[in-house]
């Protein structure tokens, strides 16, 4: 054999060797690309299996309510007379707090005693005014509220009648003192030119009054009718006294 013969030869046996590699590498790549699509679709339905159904996302119910591991109610979430609220129990079974939303859209929250009565209120009404209504336990109320224009507190007895309020406004700072049939007796107030102050008899009329202002002040005696008796007016130089009688003429004059 000659050296081109030997040459073809060995040229022939490298290209055999060649193909075989070829052949070899392109069955283990297809082996590897098996091997690991089936892991990942075994994980897959693994993954699949393992994850929980889905669930419902509303929940519907007219009532709900919150036991204790001993079977306790400790609240309840419902609708009441078309209203729904929120009831928070204690240790001793009773309502002691509880949330609503009232048919007008008036939020309230109220704080009870053990027996069920009310001692503590906030509200917001629905004209906007904001109120705190705390109760004592015989009965003495103070309400405190608040209102586009005016802030108002006020003092109540243990039958719930209005005793002493307090407005004030833009215009007007007023303090009124009321007996206990609610009509009121002494009222004080303050505005843009003076204070005033005026006490009244049972019946609602000013008896007294008492008025101060930039150039004068001025006091009145007047009977039941309303007709000033008596009057007092002090001014920068001087002052004046005067009497009258039931028709309204000076009696005395000084």
């Amino acid at each position: 054999m000659n050296e081109t013969e030997k040459l073809e030869a060995r040229v022939a046996a490298l290209e055999r060797s060649r193909r075989q590699l070829t052949r070899g590498l392109v069955l283990a790549m297809v082996v590897l690309a098996s091997t690991v699509w089936m892991g990942q679709k075994a994980t897959t339905q693994k993954k699949k299996a393992a994850e929980p159904p889905p669930g419902p996302r509303v929940v519907e119910a007219e009532r709900f309510v919150v036991k204790k591991a001993d079977g306790q109610i400790v609240a309840t979430f419902g609708v009441t007379d078309g209203v729904p609220v929120i009831r928070m129990n204690g240790p001793d079974f009773t309502e002691r707090l509880n949330v609503s939303l009232g048919r007008d859209g008036t939020p309230q929250l109220t704080f009870l005693a053990r027996d069920g009565k009310p001692l503590a209120r906030m509200a917001v009404g629905a004209d906007g005014e904001t109120s705190l209504e705390i109760k004592g336990a015989a009965g003495p109320a103070t309400r405190l509220s608040a209102g586009s224009d005016a802030a108002q507190i006020g003092f109540s007895d243990a039958a719930g009648q209005l005793r002493a309020a307090l407005e004030v406004n833009a215009a007007t700072t007023g303090l009124n003192l009321n007996h206990a049939d609610g009509t009121t007796r002494v009222a004080l107030s303050v505005q843009e030119h003076g204070p005033d102050l005026a006490l009244l008899d049972a019946n609602g009329a000013n008896r007294i009054t008492l008025n101060v202002r930039p150039e004068h002040a001025a006091l009145g005696v007047r009977d039941a009718k309303g007709d000033v008796r008596a009057g007092l007016a002090v001014e920068r130089n001087k002052a004046a006294f005067a009497l009258y009688d039931e028709k309204g003429r000076a009696i005395f004059q000084k």
